[in-house]
């Protein structure tokens, strides 16, 4: 707060003359400061506060008032941060498109500095593919729908952290517990012990322990007995081991003996969150002690690449976990010369071509990384990876993914979830957070159920329940899934095989003799109709060299750079040949040339999927061969979707 504003108030709740040296003592300022502040005060409003030998006087309540509503109000917009997410949102939310001067007033800043800003706005939209515009001394936020709607969840979502408590937050309203190095304290005691607290439970743990420890700087306690330790002991004695270890750095760093009682309620709580470390239970961030280096680098490059090449997320614990360990070992096997036995699991590559080509992408990463080339049998058991995290995934493709939000959550959240899924089969628990913002850490959320008080504006159904939900709560969860589920099934990936595939870019028969010929064809076309760059062509090649984009009967050539600068439209362009042409070690019968942007490349998968399936039948591949209409062939793939969901 404002030193003006704080004087104010104290000024105005006092209603008596108060001496220049106490509100030096609340400011915290000097005997200078004090008289300097008063003045600017009066500057603003004439004679508000009488200045006499005794001190200070507030003699016009109501003019005090109000210069006090202005000062907070002017300190909403101290800084080019607070000004530019009050815009942000004047523009973006509002049916009202306000003129400069009425945005320089509400703001508290002339029209001239107004102005001077503007260039820096238009440098943080354009960031979001936004655009600001003046027409008529009035501004306008233009852009697609899609990127307003992104830039506002985002806006939101920093709102949401900024109002948050943390530790950093907390960390002033303690004068002698640092918070901060107690976080620390409990954090490698938990390590020591190969435990941990999720983050919400642990602040809570660390401002019981800075209350404690607070309280005992002001008042101190007589230290506990041995009788006492012993029954706490017996009650629990892996608990006890961990907070007594707390318990004594704290006294060493704070020299001070406060009661062990003191802190045993809130260990109590602490000990219901707390996880041991187990496999079944292991999270990636507790493999950085047991993980080289190289070895984690390696795979979160292989991680963001893949993502960025084929919108596919690999970033998820059950992956990350069993694969960190499978690539430290694949990286020694490989520097020692030893090579694994053939395996039944080399059928992969036949059984599941699509899977087997991301395996070989990510086979190309590790092998330009140790120089050396992957054989076959590695590759298969990458792909054996990605298929267990694809199983997992796609098991729960087709369920509402909920997501529970509520303080106090651990214990109580899994079993609101328990009984929901004796209810229907229709809900995935897709996790349990204690605050909004940690669902962008969620991928898919389809619905939110809470028990906080307050809702922000989300794009997805949002229901409020208590903390132990009502027989109404539940009826309502189930009619809200059911009503969802519904909608998942065909409806999204319908949407986006017609927004995909275009009618002018679709070519058959075609009768091409040469993988080249085909690309340049594709790209050629893609390029005069303005969906990619004269430089996307040379992308598409230098993938081909890298991997073939060919499988069996079919290539989906594409960029493999995550560059976004060749691609300007999302969209597929479709070549079905009349006869095969050779393709690296295939015969293909269909191309598909891809052009996908950031947002569209997690729809990669999905429509991989289709295409797989589709092919897997003799009498499909038949059918497209015959096919020589767009609208007939869009059935195709679409009927192939509805009927892989029926089924």
């Amino acid at each position: 707060m404002d030193k003006r504003s704080e004087l104010l108030r104290y000024l105005i709740a006092q209603e008596k003359t108060v001496p220049n040296r106490e509100l030096q003592a609340v400011l915290n300022v000097s005997r200078r400061t004090v008289i300097n502040y008063i003045n600017e005060i009066n500057s603003y409003g004439k004679d508000l506060i009488l200045s006499s030998s005794q001190g200070y006087t507030c003699v016009d309540y109501s003019g005090a008032r109000k210069l006090l509503s202005e000062f907070e109000a002017m300190q909403s917009f101290d800084s080019f941060e607070k000004r530019c997410s009050y815009l942000f949102k004047k523009l973006l939310l509002s049916s009202s498109h306000p003129t400069l001067d009425e945005l320089a007033d509400e703001i508290f800043i002339s029209p001239a500095t107004l102005n001077n800003e503007l260039s820096r706005l238009r440098g943080v939209l354009r960031e979001h593919g936004l655009y600001l515009k003046t027409k008529n001394n009035r501004l306008f936020i233009i852009g697609e729908e899609r990127d307003k709607r992104k830039f506002v969840m985002e806006l939101l979502n920093q709102e949401l952290e900024q109002s948050h408590f943390n530790l950093q937050t907390m960390r002033s309203m303690f004068q002698k517990a640092d918070i901060v190095k107690i976080e620390q304290i409990v954090r490698q005691v938990l390590k020591a012990h190969s435990c941990f607290l999720d983050d919400f439970s642990c602040l809570n743990y660390v401002l019981h322990l800075a209350i404690c420890i607070e309280a005992a700087l002001s008042a101190p306690v007589c230290p506990d007995t041995d009788d006492f330790h012993q029954e706490v002991c017996s009650v629990s004695p892996h608990l006890t081991t961990i907070v007594n270890e707390i318990y004594t750095r704290l006294k060493d760093e704070y020299h001070v003996d406060f009661s062990f009682e003191q802190i045993l309620d809130a260990s109590a709580l602490m000990g219901t969150r707390l996880v041991s470390v187990d496999l079944g239970s292991l999270h990636f961030d507790q493999l950085k002690d047991v993980i080289p280096g190289e070895v984690q680098e390696l795979l979160m490059d292989i991680i963001a690449s893949v993502h960025s090449v084929y919108g596919i997320d690999l970033k998820t614990d059950s992956f990350m976990v069993r694969f960190a360990f499978h690539l430290k070992n694949l990286l020694e096997r490989a520097r020692r010369g030893i090579l694994i036995p053939k395996n039944n699991l080399i059928t992969i590559k036949d059984d599941f071509p699509f899977l087997f080509v991301i395996a070989e992408y990510i086979a190309s990463i590790i092998g330009g990384r140790i120089h050396m080339r992957l054989s076959e049998n590695e590759v298969s058991y990458i792909a054996l990876h990605l298929g267990v995290l694809m199983e997992e995934k796609n098991s729960f493709s087709h369920k509402v993914n909920c997501v529970l939000v509520m303080y106090d959550y651990y214990n109580m959240g899994i079993t609101i979830f328990e009984k929901l899924k004796q209810m229907t089969d229709n809900l995935y628990p897709a996790g349990i957070v204690s605050s909004y913002e940690q669902l962008d850490e969620i991928e898919e959320v389809d619905l939110v159920l809470t028990t906080l008080p307050d809702k922000p504006e989300l794009n997805i159904p949002i229901i409020s329940i208590h903390m132990i939900p009502t027989e109404q709560d539940y009826e309502k969860i189930i009619s809200q899934t059911n009503t969802l589920a519904q909608n998942l099934s065909s409806r999204e990936l319908s949407r986006q095989i017609r927004l995909l595939f275009r009618r002018e870019i679709f070519f058959s028969p075609t009768s091409f003799s040469s993988r080249e010929e085909a690309i340049d064809f594709l790209c050629t076309k893609m390029e005069q109709l303005g969906y990619v760059d004269s430089q996307f062509r040379r992308e598409v090649y230098y993938h081909e060299e890298v991997a073939s984009t060919a499988m069996q009967n079919i290539a989906l050539p594409h960029p493999l750079a995550s560059d976004e600068t060749h691609t300007r439209v999302s969209a597929i362009a479709v070549a079905l040949n009349q006869k095969p042409i050779a393709w690296s070690d295939n015969q293909v019968d269909f191309i598909f040339l891809l052009s996908l942007r950031g947002e569209d490349r997690p729809l990669f998968k999905d429509i991989f999927s289709v295409l797989s399936a589709f092919l897997q039948a003799p009498e499909n591949i038949s059918q497209l061969k015959n096919c020589t209409d767009f609208d007939t062939f869009v059935h195709l793939l679409i009927r192939q979707e509805n009927s892989s969901i029926s089924s």
